[in-house]
């Protein structure tokens, strides 16, 4: 059973689900929320009090009154999405790192590109901070959702590229 739950902050709407174990996922677009609603084939319910957690610390972060999360997650991930998920969770507040250096936390020199992949896959973005994540030459990358989102994610940490 996923509890299923929507807030409206300064980028749009934020979707969010959760799992009797914890957060299981955050979208920033209402066409992949539902797509993956659709592709899950779990039972949902809309239930704000079972997300209240999540709810609470993403409207303050969007706020800019929150700087880390402390929320319960059950991550679907490989071992390797789940080392860089592990590795992005330690990039603090306001600061960037490149593929390069998630490959290289991970000790996976040379497979920026699998970091890459596993960064557009992640299913918690913010929670997760994967907007962090920029290229070795200072550019803004790519982001599963529309860049501009990236943009205004770093703003709100004080990050302009």
């Amino acid at each position: 059973m996923f509890y299923l739950s929507v807030i409206s902050v300064e980028i749009g709407n934020v979707y969010i689900a959760s799992s009797s174990k914890g957060l299981v996922k955050v979208s920033l677009d209402t066409g992949e929320f539902h797509n993956w609603l659709k592709s899950c084939g779990e039972e949902y319910m809309w239930n704000d009090s079972k997300n209240e957690p999540a709810i609470s610390q993403l409207t303050d972060y969007f706020k800019g009154r929150l700087r880390e999360f402390d929320l319960k997650l059950d991550l679907d991930a490989t071992d390797f999405q789940m080392s860089v998920y592990k590795a992005l969770m330690e990039v603090p507040y306001g600061h960037v790192v490149s593929y390069k250096d998630i490959a290289l936390k991970v000790n996976k020199p040379g497979a920026f590109r699998a970091v890459g992949g596993a960064v557009h896959r992640n299913p918690l973005p913010v929670i997760v901070p994967c907007h962090r994540v920029i290229c070795s030459d200072g550019t803004i990358g790519g982001f599963a959702y529309d860049i501009e989102i990236k943009r205004k994610l770093l703003r709100i940490e004080g990050v302009i590229l």
